[in-house]
Formats: structure tokens, C-alpha cells, sequence
């Protein structure tokens, strides 16, 4: 289970589900921490098929930023934030088949990413915000 906090730096914190118990009367401890942007956050994918290093792979984006995150089988976790200069706003994200993702910016252009490894190339699609993808 996954929360971003209403903290300044919007802590992203998971859980493992199994670990609930109405008998537990102890806080638990998140299985991760870590902290995510300081700016808005208007969205957040996650990928139905995860590279077979990770458990989860998501994208998070909003204002001026978009990152992409990944929590891997030996208990590693990482975010790598991206910031193109001139965008004011990433309004949606999606993962392919293939593991790459597409990023829309509000100038119309569409960042194609792989992994932690960021963006791979992009281009321009439209002349306004891109809503969809």
C-alpha cells in the first residue's frame, strides 16, 4: 500500500497489506521512505508489468517535474526525479509493453523514458497541454 504524504516534500511511504493485523497495536513501520517533489503532484501511474528486478515501477508527475520510481526485489527503492526546462506542467503518464513510458508536457511535447536511466528522447505531438496519452 502506497501514500504520499501532505508533508513539503510529499514523503512517499509503502506497506506491505499482509502485515495488518486488528491485533497489532504498534504503529508500523513503513517498508519504505522516501521523499518525492516539492511541487504539485497531479498524477501518478503505475506499471502492470514491472521489469523482473522490481516489485512496483510508477511514474509520478505534476508541476514542472515528473519522476519516475521503482521499489526492486532486494529491498531498494529510488526515485529519479526529471525537470525539463520551459515546462510549466506534465499532466500524464503511461507505460508501454516494452518497460519505456511516455511523459505529456504542457508545451505538447511527449518524453519517452526507460527506467532510472531518464529520458531517451521527445518530441512534439501537439502545440498545447497534453491531457492523455
Amino acid at each position: 500500500m502506497y501514500c504520499i504524504c501532505g508533508d513539503a516534500d510529499q514523503t512517499l511511504k509503502a506497506w506491505d497489506p499482509k502485515e495488518f493485523s486488528p491485533k497489532n497495536k504498534k504503529e508500523l513501520e513503513p517498508l519504505i521512505k522516501c521523499n518525492t517533489m516539492r511541487e504539485l503532484i497531479l498524477g501518478f501511474e503505475i506499471n502492470p508489468n514491472p521489469s523482473d528486478d522490481n516489485v512496483d515501477e510508477f511514474l509520478l508527475f505534476g508541476k514542472r517535474k515528473f519522476g519516475y520510481c521503482f521499489v526492486s526485489k532486494a529491498a531498494k527503492k529510488g526515485l529519479q526525479s526529471l525537470k525539463k526546462d520551459g515546462e510549466k506542467s506534465f499532466a500524464c503518464g503511461q507505460f508501454l509493453e516494452n518497460g519505456n513510458y511516455l511523459v505529456g508536457s504542457s508545451s505538447g511535447a511527449i518524453y519517452v523514458g526507460k527506467e532510472n536511466t531518464g529520458v531517451l528522447f521527445s518530441f512534439y505531438a501537439f502545440s498545447q497541454l497534453i491531457y492523455f496519452v
